[in-house]
């Protein structure tokens, strides 16, 4: 059998391949032959695992037909934000969530939106299906969605977000597994150079004064408390958040004539009870193209609640989620707009090969024109609704 590079003793991926062969054999297979690409993902897709395939070449024991079928191996990476990630279990949880929540979902409702996950999971590792193979892709992100998109991401969102509610219900301890992070995040969570380089940005948009007053005051008071405050539940409604809600954790997949037709959502490391404000605010801020945003917001905002309110409803929960919760959500996390407009967005529509190596010391991510235009709209038109 051959792999496609040679690994070390501290490697965890050749134990890995060991175990999922053998449990591959044990369903009756014979293998035949296995390759490893240990750089499966370019840059730029990707900056808290490294990812890695497996293809494996089997013949199935009835007449010897011979199959193959790729599989993702999925290892937390040293990036630079690997200590506070692992410090806030986020690894862990991404496990837990493939190995029981998604698990203890499925047996409520259809969970169509995640891939499969193989193997008992060890802490921090993840033997995922091989979405590549099955046609998904991820889009161009200085793109950003289109209406067709953002429409099937927010019926995903809306998923997890109904069975979770659901869940919560009939067994509270299961979403318990999922660690809540503590209160005090540790400041460097994101490196404050970048949001210095943020606030340095800003200053010299065409934009009001009055706006870039708010801007800095922000960066120099609340970046921290901004997020230790989205990564709690409230008193209100709380849902199971994904966490890290953007494009480049979307995978679509498009019939023949280009239209999308389906999508699968990817690492769930950040999920946590909150708000659903919290990923709908992400999504809108880093993942939607701005015109589609203000000309389509509310028509999107409805599809999201419909198929909330109308998931809940069939599942048999009494608990719902209007419209005026969601406006009112919006404005108690408004400054959660300002955080994604940071070092997220920008990343987003970066020039960079690789704009998530935030080392804290690299921040020419806010370079872009693509990005200085996107986010000089996005203050004013935050500025207008007295969102800052």
């Amino acid at each position: 059998m051959s792999t496609s590079t040679s690994t070390t003793t501290t490697d965890p991926i050749p134990s890995i391949i060991s175990s999922l062969l053998q449990t591959l054999q044990n369903t009756g297979i014979n293998i035949i032959d296995h390759h490893l690409d240990k750089n499966a993902i370019s840059l730029g897709h990707n900056f808290c695992a490294g990812i890695a395939k497996l293809k494996v070449t089997y013949e199935l024991p009835e007449d010897g037909t011979q199959r193959e079928q790729s599989f993702v191996l999925k290892i937390p990476s040293q990036s630079p934000f690997y200590e506070q990630l692992s410090a806030l279990k986020m690894y862990q949880n991404e496990v837990q969530m493939y190995s029981t929540i998604l698990p203890a979902m499925g047996a409520l409702g259809e969970v169509d939106f995640a891939a499969k996950s193989y193997l008992p999971l060890a802490d921090d590792n993840l033997v995922l299906e091989d979405l590549n193979e099955l046609g998904y892709e991820v889009v161009n992100k200085k793109n950003q969605l289109d209406l067709a998109h953002s429409k099937l991401a927010l019926k995903a969102l809306a998923k997890l977000h109904g069975l979770s509610v659901k869940l919560y219900e009939k067994s509270r301890e299961t979403l318990e597994v999922i660690v809540i992070p503590p209160r005090e995040t540790p400041k460097e969570a994101v490196p404050s150079a970048i949001f210095e380089k943020f606030d340095n940005t800003v200053a010299v948009l065409d934009i009001p004064q009055e706006v870039r007053a708010k801007v800095h005051d922000f960066v120099v008071n609340i970046p921290e408390k901004t997020f230790n405050e989205t990564m709690l539940p409230n008193e209100n409604f709380n849902v199971l958040c994904h966490g890290d809600f953007w494009l480049g954790n979307m995978l679509f997949k498009h019939n023949a004539e280009g239209a999308v037709e389906d999508i699968k959502v990817v690492d769930f490391q950040m999920a946590h009870r909150c708000s659903p404000a919290i990923d709908l605010i992400e999504f809108f801020v880093t993942s939607i193209r701005f015109d589609v945003y203000i000309s389509k917001r509310d028509e999107l905002i409805e599809l999201y609640l419909e198929t909330l309110n109308g998931l809940l409803e069939s599942l048999k929960s009494t608990a719902r989620y209007t419209r005026s919760d969601l406006d009112r959500d919006v404005r108690r996390y408004k400054l959660f707009h300002l955080y994604n407009l940071g070092p997220y967005m920008s990343a987003v529509l970066s020039d960079q090969e690789d704009p998530f190596n935030l080392s804290g010391k690299d921040t020419t991510i806010y370079t872009s024109p693509l990005y200085r235009d996107a986010l000089t709209k996005w203050l004013l038109h935050l500025n207008e609704g007295d969102m800052l």
